[in-house]
């Protein structure tokens, strides 16, 4: 029975659904119910909102809690070199440095707020999944174990009728032992008796002649003539593993832990949704293009042209420009630590830290030079696509941070000019690599980890040229390409699987050039190559499991 609340007491209603309203959205001012808070957290665009519950909708109410060795005061403090609360009847800790708990509270909260973000919107999604998966495996369990035991009880049964011919074979065969037992030992009890007579008749004649006269009629052998029993068609029917067999049928897995796919947790959504648009304020004049795009937070990234690499904002703020540094175009990626690494126009490789400090990562050595490189998200190693131009081939290395080398692509016959380069989530390493430099031909070519030949994508099978750029994988382990022919963006399975096209004009990017994807945000970025506009994109979004949870 639901109990009505005075008009001054009801709770206020979702924004959304019209329920009633347990926490409140303080970025878009949104009452929200249980159900959807928990998607309004896991959202990608509303995931780092400051959700709360619906008494702290004006503000936090901090309340102070009394002292646990003097219960009539409250703490008021906090003692910085014992990490305690205190209040001020606390006299062992004036002598300690010591703040206000409140502005220690509110100072830890905003540290740890990332983290509590986190644990909303991955952390619990996961549980959700992985809670999902627990209810399907124990219902699929329970009609699986009726089953096994039905049939159980089937075999059972017929081992019991099996069991049962056994025994009344075994108590036929004990029978007929019997018998020929008895007849055997009446036989022998006979020829003890002819050895017995004939043995004290031996010294009267008369005596033994008669007794041989009437027992004339016995067949004595040297030796008894049994049957002999044959068990072995029992043995055959019945043994250790016709009974497991009989009973068997429940394999038993050994424990691990339950992991949640991605393709659990996202989907591609279409058509993708274009979520922000911005220019770069150019500082270069000759070539006025985004030639390479690498992501370092949700809202800044190094963009590159020709020669510049300038690092902008999503307004499109210059936030450091750096000239005339870098040449070609997949020539830079960022660290997992946020640091740029880019190929110089000497063909060395640097790395530009917080401070601006340059630093050299590593030399090729002669006579290969370096094309294109990206840091792996999973281990830090750099991936980087080497030309030799004196025979006109190329190769892929794999060093680690350090620059020591850990492995070589020789790649013989599989790379001619490598322009961008990438890594996909099951470790493939994507190459985009320039066949053809009179006409801009290239193909899409992929190795596995150790750089073994994959695949090579030639393009949309409806389009007679391919000219690939910009390249790209997103949390579904897609292929993301710029195709300067068809004026698109394709998507491609891992397998090299033409898909879709992502993005054409119809999705506001005029002639895409370069590509990166945000694995914490989810967001693509795209450039052109008639401007420095950057398009911002949602194409994966989160799927459904909140509900019903």
């Amino acid at each position: 029975m639901s109990t009505a609340f005075p008009t001054q007491l009801k709770p206020p209603e979702c924004s959304q659904c019209k329920n009633s309203a347990e926490y409140y959205c303080r970025t878009c001012k949104q009452d929200l119910c249980v159900p959807c808070k928990k998607e309004h957290v896991v959202d990608f665009d509303t995931k780092h909102h400051n959700v709360v519950i619906d008494r702290l909708k004006y503000g936090d109410i901090i309340i102070l809690e009394t002292c646990k060795r003097h219960h009539n005061m409250l703490c008021e403090m906090w003692c910085l070199v014992c990490k305690l609360p205190i209040c001020s009847n606390c006299v062992e800790h004036i002598k300690h440095e010591t703040q206000d708990i409140k502005a220690v509270y509110k100072n830890q909260q905003k540290q740890h707020q990332e983290i509590i973000f986190h644990v909303k919107s991955e952390i619990m999604l996961h549980n959700y999944c992985i809670r999902a998966g627990i209810i399907s495996d124990f219902r699929s369990c329970q009609n699986e174990i009726s089953r096994l035991q039905k049939n159980m009880i089937i075999k059972a049964e017929r081992l019991k009728d099996q069991i049962n011919v056994f025994v009344e074979d075994i108590k036929k065969l004990k029978c007929y032992l019997n018998s020929k037992q008895k007849k055997q030992m009446n036989h022998i009890r006979s020829m003890q008796k002819h050895v017995y007579r004939s043995e004290h008749l031996v010294n009267r004649a008369t005596q033994f002649l008669l007794f041989f006269k009437k027992t004339s009629v016995l067949r004595i052998n040297d030796t008894p003539s049994t049957s002999i029993v044959k068990v072995h068609s029992v043995k055959k029917q019945i043994n250790k593993d016709n009974v497991f067999n009989c009973l068997g049928g429940i394999s038993i897995i050994e424990p691990g832990k339950r992991q949640v796919r991605n393709e659990q947790l996202f989907k591609v959504m279409s058509p993708p949704v274009l979520k922000k648009t911005f220019t770069v304020k150019p500082t270069w004049v000759l070539d006025n293009v985004s030639r390479h795009i690498s992501c370092m937070t949700p809202d800044i990234a190094w963009v590159s042209s020709w020669n510049n690499l300038n690092l902008t904002d999503t307004v499109g703020d210059n936030i450091l420009f750096l000239r005339d540094k870098c040449n070609n175009n997949g020539v830079h990626t960022v660290t997992r630590e946020g640091n740029l690494v880019y190929i110089d126009r000497d063909y060395n490789i640097n790395t530009l830290s917080d401070n601006e400090s340059k630093s050299t990562v590593m030399r090729i050595a002669e006579p290969w030079k370096p094309y294109c490189l990206y840091c792996s998200p999973s281990n830090g190693d750099f991936l980087i696509g080497m030309m030799r131009q004196d025979k006109y081939i190329a190769k892929v290395g794999r060093c680690n941070s350090e620059g020591q080398e850990l492995q070589h692509n020789p790649g013989q016959g599989l790379y001619v000019n490598p322009r961008y380069i990438t890594e996909n989530q099951n470790r493939d390493v994507i190459i985009s690599d320039l066949i053809d430099n009179v006409f801009d031909l290239g193909v899409i070519v992929v190795t596995d980890s150790i750089g073994l030949h994959r695949f090579s994508y030639t393009g949309n099978p409806q389009a007679s040229e391919f000219k690939p750029h910009g390249i790209c994988t997103d949390a579904l382990s897609h292929i993301l390409v710029c195709d300067a022919y068809t004026k698109t963006v394709q998507m491609i399975d891992k397998d090299g699987q033409f898909l879709a096209l992502l993005l054409t004009e119809q999705q506001g990017i005029e002639y895409p050039y370069s590509l990166s994807y945000d694995y914490r945000s989810h967001l693509l970025w795209a450039g052109s190559l008639r401007n420095t506009t950057i398009c911002i994109y949602r194409h994966i979004q989160r799927h459904g499991y909140i509900k019903g949870n």
